[in-house]
């Protein structure tokens, strides 16, 4: 359900927030610089990207990570398995889905425990 929710830019972030008329802090709980979105947390915030360079390297396979210019978390993932055999696809999925829950659960951490 999360990963449905981020694909769709649907999570609880300030820009989903606001939409609903709920009091909040806009700015990116990760790199306070940026308002957040669900592409900003996932793809474009400075620590995301880090992030996702550093999986990169984990992984060693060359997927492109991603960049400020990236407008689609769907279309970024979507780009990014083409470049695993297609028996690896799914690991890359299972990579993926939990790189974005550990995002997702340190920007939680942030927000409601007062952790940096």
């Amino acid at each position: 359900f999360f990963l449905w929710l981020a694909a769709k830019g649907r999570c609880l972030t300030a820009d989903n927030l606001e939409k609903r008329g709920w009091l909040h802090d806009d700015s990116c709980h990760l790199c306070q610089r940026e308002e957040e979105s669900c592409l900003h947390l996932f793809l474009t915030c400075d620590l995301s990207r880090r992030v996702w360079t550093l999986m990169q390297r984990w992984i060693g396979i060359g997927f492109a990570p991603p960049t400020i210019n990236d407008t689609s978390l769907t279309e970024w993932w979507m780009a990014a398995r083409l470049n695993f055999w297609t028996g690896y696809r799914d690991i890359f999925d299972g990579v993926f889905a939990l790189t974005c829950w550990f995002l997702w659960k340190e920007r939680n951490a942030r927000v409601f425990e007062q952790k940096f």
